[in-house]
């Protein structure tokens, strides 16, 4: 900054703050400090940045319009793309092209080739799978034809096999992952490390297909930790994802298709709390994959009539999932899950 600007930055944020820098996050908000403060910063955010800028230019010339820091600007930017819903938002006209880049892109009908899924879900220290580790993984094991078939009829009681493991990361969990996960380093002190349990849960997923929110992330996160384990990865596993198959469902549209945003477009119950766990984000997309599953098996479509297209509000998707009366249907799944799912959960946390 130049004295100018230092002046004005004093002004908003404290004359007794020491202010020579700032760093600019573009709409999500910016913070004044030391130089030192703000590489800091910098240094644990920079693996966000291209992932909600489309791209970066250098500019010789510039101009700051707000000199007050944005409070939890943090969280503001990891809500804007947490680590674990990138969601690659788009601008408001901008589709996907399902042909070229989800050419792999499978029904969800195919799942009734398997006996069994599992549903997947890691929470993690950061974003790249190779400097990042993960702190906590949820595994479900399901039979969707059966849970559909007696959806059909009774929705008698479905069961399903679940795993939830905290594990030592064997590094510093950063801030800004806790404020998603809500899992801190004294939470995994002597929890196992991940090459502990990678061959035994490795044995358990088998060779059962994957599915999971956004499943590239978490098979990405699994694959490098299996890899320095010296464990055989999931390359083999056929993976289906429930953002993709809703942002096709959506025509292609990728806004509106993180977790939460799905479930209630549905009508199902979302997270309880901001907080990511790894083992209630399973249950709700085991949900979603169900309602899938049906309507691509032509058992029974329970998707919403109308698709709710580019979306306004969180809002919106309440309102039009109870309109479209499938409210009603998720609180039979979600109770059909409750009663009595769990017939055997090993928690190491």
């Amino acid at each position: 900054l130049n004295a100018g600007q230092i002046a004005k930055a004093k002004e908003a944020n404290g004359q007794r703050k020491r202010i020579t820098h700032a760093l600019i996050c573009g709409p999500y908000g910016q913070m004044f400090g030391t130089e030192k403060q703000c590489t800091k910063y910098y240094s644990a955010w920079v693996e966000i940045f291209p992932l909600l800028f489309s791209k970066g230019v250098e500019a010789d010339d510039y101009e700051i319009l707000d000199f007050k820091t944005t409070p939890e600007l943090v969280h503001k930017l990891f809500e804007a793309h947490d680590p674990k819903e990138q969601s690659l938002e788009g601008d408001d006209d901008e589709l996907q092209d399902w042909d070229y880049e989800y050419e792999d892109w499978s029904s969800f009908a195919n799942l009734g080739n398997y006996e069994e899924v599992v549903v997947l879900d890691c929470e993690t220290t950061g974003l790249n799978p190779n400097s990042g580790r993960i702190v906590q993984v949820a595994a479900l094991k399901a039979d969707l034809d059966e849970m559909a078939q007696k959806e059909r009829s009774s929705m008698e009681e479905c069961r399903y096999e679940a795993i939830t493991i905290n594990l030592d990361p064997d590094m510093p969990i950063p801030e800004e992952a806790t404020r998603i996960h809500g899992i801190t380093d004294a939470d995994v002190s002597g929890k196992p490390k991940f090459k502990e349990i990678a061959e035994e849960f490795r044995e358990w997923i088998g060779d059962r297909p994957i599915i999971g929110h956004n499943v590239q992330f978490d098979t990405k996160f699994l694959n490098a930790e299996f890899k320095r384990a010296g464990v055989r990865s999931l390359y083999r596993n056929e993976e289906f994802c429930t953002m993709q198959r809703y942002q096709k469902w959506n025509d292609g549209i990728r806004k509106g298709s993180r977790l939460d945003d799905v479930a209630r477009m549905f009508g199902l119950a979302g997270r309880k709390t901001k907080i990511h766990d790894a083992l209630e984000d399973t249950e709700i997309t085991l949900q979603i994959a169900l309602l899938f599953y049906m309507a691509d098996s032509q058992i029974k479509n329970c998707l919403p009539v109308q698709k709710p297209g580019f979306p306004s509000s969180s809002q919106m998707y309440a309102s039009e999932a109870r309109e479209n009366g499938v409210q009603g249907f998720g609180a039979i799944v979600g109770a059909g899950i409750i009663i009595g799912l769990i017939v055997l959960m090993v928690t190491c946390s």
